[in-house]
């Protein structure tokens, strides 16, 4: 395309050219040099101007590969946030799911004290029973006193006398009425206080049970709310969710075509997999989303940080977190110092080959990759996770070092 553009400036030129000649062709002496020296002097800033004029609206390899690691940055905080949201919408259900459980329990035990209460009510209802049956035989006893008492009221002391066969049987009738008396209004007192107090306990117990009822209806009213507020905070998370899957489709195109535009430097994406054990991609939920937890060095896990950290290990140089908070890629230089690792400028097998910030902009991390082996050449051979993708492990060759500004930790 940029040829046959060329080609059309060339040939307005050429145009202008002929009509130039036809000119002159009719003008003769000082006049037709004059002129001709004016139209030479358009000719060259014409076509000056026309092969120097930049081709508007094309963008080089260069601005693709910026505008793109400013996507992948924005798309990047887009996710952090969703992830954000989506973790305190978790932490939320969590938090009512835990709170449904509680009245759940306390709605259990509310109805296993209303269960108790109808027991202690049906218990008390045939206590009652009872003690009326008991009440019942008592009034017959208490009938047959005061039958008695009644005809020996109805006898005169005088007759009490003449009837009595001596004075000891006469004393032993006066005291057995006087006896009689006492009783009934023993058995009377009686009757009284348990019927007064059965009707209380009832009284109490049914008091209880519409307490309980109350209390059992405002539980289950609480737990419909939880339970409503729950199905309303997972359609959000849902949403948010699937938001965020929108957002990593888009972030993962983007990251592929960051990988084909590395080809400028002549890069090569090696195959073959890795033994790193929390990730191709990291360790995720039932859901799909990424677990987050530290590995055994303090660094997340699925990130550039926690795989060299684990190859590292493997050949007996580990590499901690000595800077929790702190641990980004781009200041592992003074992690390294704080283990009493050195750091230099060449290239080793075994090496730690860290990348500045911000390797694009709003890059706050930096990058950190294990070296493979180093060429002849200079360039070196790397294995590393979350650059060619999320989360995800590559392995480049023909890596110029100084392309990226990248030291190295031994």
């Amino acid at each position: 395309m940029d040829k046959l553009k060329s080609k059309g400036k060339k040939n307005k030129v050429f145009g202008i050219f002929l009509a130039t000649k036809g000119i002159s062709a009719k003008l003769s002496g000082k006049k037709k040099g004059a002129i001709c020296l004016i139209l030479f002097l358009f000719l060259f800033s014409t076509y000056f101007t026309l092969s120097s004029s930049p081709n508007v609206g094309a963008q080089t390899t260069g601005e693709k590969l910026n505008d793109i690691k400013q996507k992948i940055a924005d798309y990047q905080k887009v996710i952090a946030e969703k992830q954000s949201q989506i973790q305190s919408l978790q932490n939320e259900i969590a938090i009512l799911d835990a709170t449904v459980e509680q009245i759940r329990l306390q709605i259990t035990q509310t109805q296993l004290q209303i269960d108790q209460t109808n027991a202690d009510i049906a218990a008390t209802e045939a206590e009652i029973a009872l003690k009326e049956k008991e009440i019942r035989q008592k009034k017959k006893v208490l009938g047959e006193l005061i039958k008695v008492l009644y005809r020996d009221s109805k006898s005169n002391v005088l007759e009490l006398i003449t009837t009595a066969d001596n004075l000891s049987e006469l004393l032993d009738r006066m005291e057995y009425n006087s006896i009689f008396q006492k009783k009934i209004a023993d058995i009377l007192g009686d009757v009284k206080n348990l019927k007064a107090e059965l009707e209380e306990k009832k009284l109490a117990l049914e008091q209880k049970k519409v307490e309980l009822g109350n209390l059992l209806a405002q539980k289950k009213q609480e737990e419909t709310e939880l339970n409503q507020s729950i199905v309303a905070k997972q359609q959000i998370l849902d949403q948010t969710q699937g938001e965020e899957d929108v957002f990593r489709k888009i972030l993962s195109d983007l990251y592929l075509e960051r990988a084909s535009l590395t080809k400028k430097y002549n890069e090569q994406y090696g195959s073959g997999a890795t033994a790193y054990p929390w990730g191709n991609p990291a360790a995720v939920d039932g859901s799909g989303n990424p677990i987050w937890f530290s590995d055994p060095w303090g660094f997340y896990v699925g990130e550039c940080t926690s795989y060299v950290a684990w190859k590292r290990s493997t050949i007996g140089k580990p590499f901690r977190n000595t800077r929790p908070g702190a641990g980004s890629a781009y200041n592992w230089p003074n992690l390294a110092r704080d283990q009493g690792y050195q750091v230099g400028g060449e290239p080793k097998v075994g090496a730690i080959m860290v990348f500045p910030r911000p390797l694009f902009p709003g890059d706050l991390w930096g990058h950190v990759a294990y070296v493979e082996a180093v060429n002849p050449n200079g360039t070196v051979e790397i294995s590393e996770y979350n650059w060619a993708a999320k989360h995800t492990y590559s392995y480049r060759k023909n890596v110029v070092p100084s392309n990226y500004s990248a030291v190295f930790v031994y």
